[in-house]
Parts: C-alpha cells; sequence; structure tokens
C-alpha cells in the first residue's frame, strides 16, 4: 500500500539559522582566503648526511612579505605521504655556524646608463661596508669578457678597492657566462648558505651559455641566483623565470637608490631559514615519497610538497621471501641448462672440425702463403692512414703570433710537443697579466697536429671568441685568447 506524498514547507528559522552559519563561517575565514598565497617555501632537504634524521630548510613570509620570525613546533607541521610527524624539532639557520658566502656579478658594459653603472657601483661598496665580518664575499665584472676581481674574502678594503677599478667599456655582454662561473665557484664551497647576485639590466650578448643552462646548473647545486635591476629593464621576463627557479629572486624598482634595501631583502632570505629537523619513519627503500610543510601562523594557512627518494642501501635490504628464493632458483637452474647445452653443442662443433679438417698444404703453397703475408704487414707498418678521429689538417711546424699586448707581433715557436701558457715562470710562454692564472693553457702535438686544451683556469680560455669548454684542434689562423692576451696560431701543412 503507498502512503501519500507529503510536501513539507521550508521553515523561515531554518533559513536564517543557515545562512547565519554560512556568515559566520565566511567571517571566520575570510581572513585566511585574503591571505592564501606562498608564505612557505622548501628550499632544501637533506636526507643523506645523518639518516634516518631529515633536515628540511624553509623559508617563511607574512602578509606584507616581510620574513616571518619566532616560529615554533605549534606553527610548522610535517607530513610524509600523508601522514602527519611528531617531535619535530625547529631551528632558526641565521643562530647556526655557517658563514655565508655571495657572489655580486656586476654589469660593466656600455649597454647600461652610466648614471646606473655608478649607482651600482655605489650601492655594492654600501653593501660590503654594512656586511657581516664573518660574511665572505667574491666580485666578478662582465661585458665582453668574464674576470673573476676577487675570490672569497672578508678583506673589505679589497673588495671595495676592486670595485673602483671596474670601468664601463666592451661591444658584448656575456651576462649567463658570468652567472655559469658563479654558479661554479660557488659550487666548491661546503656551506649551507650562499647565493648569487647580479647587478644588470638583464641584457645579453654574445653567451655561449643559456638561461636553461643556468637554471639546470643552478637547481642541480642548489645555489639560488638573484637579479637586482631596474623596473625599466625590458629583459625582467628571462630574468624572473630564472630567480624562480632557481629558488632566488628578482628585484626591481623605478629608483636605482632603492637598491640597498634590495640588498637587505636578498640577505634577509637567505639567512632567516629556518631548519627543520626530525627522525623520518619512512625507509630507504629506493621509492619515492612526498614530503609536506604546512604553515599555521594566525590567519595564515600555507603548505609546500617536495618529492624525494630515499636511495636503498645495503645494510637496508629486505630478506627475501621463500617464493622469491623458489624463483631465483628456477633462474640459476634453467641458466645452468642453458651452459650445459652451449658447451655440448661447441664440444660437438669441435668433432666435426676433426673429422672434416682439410689436409695441410704442401711445402711450396705454405711459403707462398707467409710470403703474402710479410707484405702485407710491411705495407701496414709504412703506410699511414688517416682515420675520421684525425684533423682535417696536420702540420709539419707551427708557431703562435702575438696579436696584442706588450709584445706585438712576437713569435713563439712550437719546439716542444707540449707548450704551456700560464703567469708562472715556469711556463713555456709567460704573460705577466693579473687576469691569467698562474698554469692557464696548453697547446700539446698529437700526430703531427695542435690541440688547445684550458688547465681549469680562473678566467676560461678563448678559442675564435668562444669559450673553450673541451679540448679542439687548431687550425692555421685561429685566435686565441688568454687572459687580456691575443693570438695567432699560424702552421705550414705537411708537404
Amino acid at each position: 500500500m503507498d502512503l501519500p506524498l507529503v510536501r513539507h514547507r521550508k521553515r523561515p528559522g531554518r533559513c536564517i539559522f543557515a545562512s547565519a552559519l554560512a556568515l559566520l563561517i565566511l567571517i571566520v575565514l575570510f581572513p585566511a582566503m585574503i591571505s592564501a598565497g606562498p608564505f612557505i617555501s622548501i628550499n632544501k632537504i637533506d636526507i643523506t648526511s645523518e639518516f634516518p634524521v631529515v633536515r628540511i630548510f624553509i623559508t617563511a613570509r607574512n602578509v606584507d612579505h616581510s620574513d616571518l620570525t619566532g616560529l615554533g613546533e605549534e606553527n610548522i607541521f610535517i607530513y610524509e605521504d600523508g601522514f602527519r610527524v611528531n617531535y619535530v624539532k625547529i631551528m632558526n639557520s641565521e643562530y647556526g655556524k655557517d658563514l655565508l658566502y655571495l657572489v655580486f656579478s656586476i654589469d660593466s658594459s656600455k649597454s647600461i646608463k652610466k648614471s646606473f653603472f655608478e649607482t651600482i657601483k655605489k650601492t655594492a661598496k654600501e653593501i660590503i661596508l654594512n656586511a657581516r665580518p664573518d660574511d665572505r664575499i667574491s666580485i666578478y665584472r662582465f661585458n665582453d669578457e668574464v674576470l673573476m676581481l676577487n675570490n672569497f674574502t672578508g678583506n673589505r678594503a679589497q673588495l671595495i678597492e676592486n670595485i673602483n677599478r671596474i670601468d664601463q667599456h666592451g661591444t658584448e655582454t656575456l651576462l649567463f657566462d658570468s652567472v655559469y662561473d658563479s654558479i661554479d665557484i660557488l659550487s666548491r664551497v661546503e656551506a649551507l648558505r650562499k647565493g648569487i647576485i647580479v647587478f644588470t639590466d638583464g641584457k645579453d650578448e654574445g653567451s655561449s651559455i643559456s638561461s636553461q643552462d643556468i637554471v639546470t646548473f643552478a637547481r642541480d647545486l642548489d645555489i639560488p641566483v638573484y637579479f637586482i635591476c631596474l623596473k625599466s629593464s625590458s629583459n625582467l621576463k628571462t630574468l624572473a623565470r630564472i630567480s624562480k627557479l632557481t629558488g632566488g629572486k628578482l628585484i626591481y624598482s623605478t629608483n636605482a637608490n632603492d637598491f640597498a634595501n634590495m640588498y637587505r631583502t636578498i640577505v634577509s632570505a637567505i639567512k632567516n631559514e629556518y631548519a627543520i629537523q626530525y627522525k623520518t619513519m619512512l625507509k630507504a627503500d629506493g621509492e619515492q615519497h612526498r614530503i609536506e610543510v604546512r604553515l599555521k601562523y594566525g590567519a595564515i594557512r600555507d603548505r609546500d610538497v617536495k618529492d624525494i627518494v630515499f636511495q636503498r642501501s645495503i645494510m637496508d635490504m629486505e630478506i627475501p621471501s621463500l617464493s622469491e628464493i623458489i624463483l631465483a632458483s628456477l633462474i640459476i637452474i634453467l641458466i645452468a641448462l642453458l651452459i650445459v647445452v652451449l658447451f655440448s653443442f661447441l664440444k660437438r662443433k669441435d668433432l666435426v672440425d676433426k673429422i672434416y679438417k682439410p689436409k695441410k698444404l704442401p711445402p711450396a703453397y705454405a711459403e707462398y702463403s707467409a710470403s703474402i703475408d710479410r707484405a702485407e704487414k710491411v705495407r701496414h707498418e709504412e703506410d699511414t692512414v688517416l682515420t675520421e678521429k684525425d684533423p682535417e689538417y696536420v702540420y709539419s711546424k707551427a708557431w703562435l703570433l702575438q696579436k696584442d699586448g706588450p709584445a706585438v707581433g712576437k713569435r713563439f715557436p712550437m719546439f716542444w710537443d707540449e707548450v704551456t701558457i700560464g703567469r708562472d715562470n715556469s711556463n713555456t710562454i709567460v704573460i705577466k697579466d693579473d687576469a691569467v692564472s698562474l698554469q692557464h693553457a696548453k697547446i700539446k702535438r698529437i700526430k703531427n697536429a695542435y690541440y688547445l686544451f684550458d688547465l681549469v683556469s680562473d678566467n676560461g680560455t678563448y678559442l675564435n671568441g668562444k669559450k673553450l669548454l673541451r679540448p679542439k684542434p687548431l687550425y692555421d689562423w685561429d685566435e686565441i685568447k688568454v687572459g687580456r692576451t691575443m693570438f695567432v696560431f699560424r702552421g705550414s701543412k705537411l708537404a
């Protein structure tokens, strides 16, 4: 029997209650909705130094983009694969013992305005004067060449003197080459707090390195790249991409006098890191796991995630199950049977060869065959065969001709199989130039061809205007640049 359908009227009281509840929820959550944004970011996760102890380095910011200070266990929560981690220890890296290592890369090309360039130098000197005594700074300058003015040092007088010596010249702007070299020297520093600060208008001309090369290199080494420039620059989009993907910042302003504030923002981001330490419950199983860091600070709610892999170690290998042992045994038996069958086949082939082995040739035929082998051996020893790996040209003699510098036109004959170039007196060719390393480059003769090598010099060796990244053969009229000196390679061909 069907029951009659009864229509209920909506009670006004229920509607009012639901509306009030929704309004209350909106009022409570409204501040959090307004402040929703990138307030927390994971900079680095260390899972190898003291496993199973994990250290996560984060940066936390307020609504006004200032750094959050005084965060504790009640503000930071860690989740591994969705499960919350208990007993977390939070430390501010600023109070650690690690030094701060910075590389200043200063654009000294003529593509920037004179007033902008002078402001860069003035600001760089103010930054050095206000740096902490234990900060270590290295300075590069770049235009149509990249030059390291000093290695990491805390000597403020030396740093300021090197900045005063920078002047504008050159026809190109090797911005990306300079950033790449800055990353390279910073990668040799064993420190947690480090970064690269580039003063530039963002213009790049003639670099052999691309922006993607910089991003890949910096991310592999966990080195952030920061850019300081004017808002009027037309290259902000490229700089913003590099800084974001490397964990740095692009800071710009319409007023060049704001540079000091820009620097304080960068150093604050590097120093005001939080180190979160805890003991993981995950195993080193070689699988990918998700680490999530959540921030709860007043009305701010934010999170950041990062996927990591705990590499499997020999000590953590699990004992195989019975089914796995049986499967492995079957595989070993099959391999053994295959070896037996193959061995039997080879033995049978040897038996057939013995039965049908051809008779020995008469002595006359044997002597004739031996004479042919001797003649072929002599031909191989006397003939010179060029393979595809040999250079296009080989030379009977070669020399270097100095194109510029204090001894223009001087000729350096290649009497030896290996000629070294550098600032030290032990080199074959000595160049008294601060931009030249003690052992800078060498030219080596291989099968009458000459190859140019860079000996891991500070400022690089250039072949025909391009930085030498690997040994290359030299051809007649090639130009070799070492420091501020240019050589021309000359060679006379074999007849």
